[in-house]
């Protein structure tokens, strides 16, 4: 009779018990797994008691969320049963399940319609972590990078780690700072990236300020002129990225680097930076100071050298339902645009520069089936260039499972893009490491 009466008392006991924060948080939410194709019903807080979590939101069009999954399945294989990983994302059905079926990562995943879970967890750029311990204590709100083998350890014995922690900003936190017109003639400011920016971004502004210049070295007359300023803000970029802006966002194709280089490439939170630039034409050229504050600032060099290689000429596009040339500045299409190795995808307003610098890039993914190779003895790459001007409203979708460049050009021409293969010198830029300063 004792022991059913303590029986009774451990589990009134047990039941008793308030509960856990992420249960708290989360009671309200009707969780979505993607099985098989499908969407099934997920029991979050029974399946994953005495576990470490993370919750991790993703897309599979962030670069960087596909580079942190593969951090996470390191951690995953190293800690097996003890860790969790719930992948949550807004995004359809179809491509969730696709990401899934062409690659095998250990977690499960999440859809999350209505964005329930981010509306409890609200951030502005992902990948974004969640980390909860085995009690359902959320210890964290961060990015996977500063996730490590220590700080899982620590909280599966029951410590308390510290990790940078991500604020939620709005954007009016931001309007000054990005419409800002600095009075130097050359601003250029350059920070690691913060766990609480934004996804990547760029911010272009090119303002007319009015200006009284002398006329005369012996300054005895002044007349009323304009400074041209042009100003941008980028944050959470890769090195590489910044480069390609300064110059004129070329194409990764046509950057050369050593294989100690491919730091400047890497989307590691410690290898992201910020920087805001402003110039008066009264300077000089814009992009030319830029890269001069960018090789300075990354101990860098650059070299422009021409190489005899296999290129491809995009000689015509014609005008079909998905190629539109007539009435461009009549269609107010902020558009978007989606390359990788399975889709061409360009839905936006055009110059033929920006087209061919799209099928450049989606080209690279298609040579090198997905990767971003670099290394000299392995990287192919492909230019794209045109003769071709003028604007164009581009609205086509084009997918395939074909790895094959020559596959994709029959595609490109179904779609009006008309490019044929050539072979002579194209300029590469080659950034190498500054060994005099």
């Amino acid at each position: 009779m004792r022991l059913i009466s303590f029986l009774s008392f451990i589990i009134l006991f047990f039941s008793c018990q308030p509960p856990s924060e992420i249960s708290q948080k989360t009671n309200h939410i009707n969780w979505q797994q993607v099985k098989g194709g499908t969407c099934v019903d997920y029991d979050f807080i029974n399946k994953n008691n005495d576990k470490v979590i993370i919750i991790e939101f993703w897309s599979t069009s962030c670069g960087p969320c596909i580079e942190a999954m593969h951090h996470l399945k390191e951690l995953k294989a190293k800690f097996g049963d003890e860790l969790q990983i719930v992948c949550v994302s807004i995004e359809p059905i179809n491509r969730i399940n696709a990401f899934i079926s062409d690659n095998n990562f250990p977690f499960d995943f999440i859809y999350d319609k209505d964005r329930s879970l981010s509306k409890v967890f609200p951030h502005n750029a992902i990948p974004y972590s969640i980390l909860i311990d085995k009690n359902g204590q959320i210890h964290a709100n961060t990015i996977p990078g500063y996730i490590t083998n220590e700080i899982i350890t620590e909280l599966i014995n029951g410590g308390k780690p510290h990790l940078p922690v991500i604020e939620c900003k709005t954007k009016s936190d931001e309007i000054a700072k990005s419409t800002k017109i600095n009075k130097a003639l050359v601003s250029f400011e350059l920070r690691n990236s913060n766990v609480a920016d934004r996804q990547m971004k760029m911010e272009m502004l090119d303002v007319k300020v009015p200006k009284q210049i002398i006329n005369g070295w012996q300054g005895n007359a002044l007349v009323d002129t304009f400074q041209i300023i042009n100003s941008c803000t980028i944050t959470k970029a890769t090195i590489l990225t910044l480069y390609q802006y300064a110059f004129a966002n070329l194409t990764k194709a046509r950057f050369i680097f050593d294989e100690e280089l491919n730091y400047i490439n890497s989307f590691s939170p410690l290898n992201l930076y910020n920087i805001d630039f402003s110039c008066s034409n009264f300077a000089g050229d814009y992009r030319k100071i830029l890269l001069g504050q960018l090789n300075a600032a990354f101990n860098l060099k650059i070299s422009i050298n021409e190489k005899d290689v296999v290129f491809y000429k995009l000689i015509k596009i014609s005008e079909k339902d998905c190629v539109i040339k007539e009435g461009y500045e009549a269609f107010d299409v902020k558009g978007s645009s989606s390359v990788s190795f399975k889709e061409f995808i360009v839905n936006k307003n055009c110059t033929a520069a920006e087209l061919v610098s799209l099928i450049e890039n989606q080209l690279l993914y298609v040579s090198q089936n997905g990767e971003y190779i670099n290394e000299p003895n392995r990287a192919i790459r492909y230019p794209v260039v045109t003769d071709l001007s003028g604007k164009y409203t581009i609205n086509t979708s084009i997918k395939s499972d074909k790895a094959n460049v020559d596959d994709w050009l029959k595609l490109y021409a179904k779609n009006g893009l008309h490019l044929i293969k050539t072979r002579g010198k194209i300029a590469f830029v080659k950034i190498e490491k500054d060994k005099k300063s």
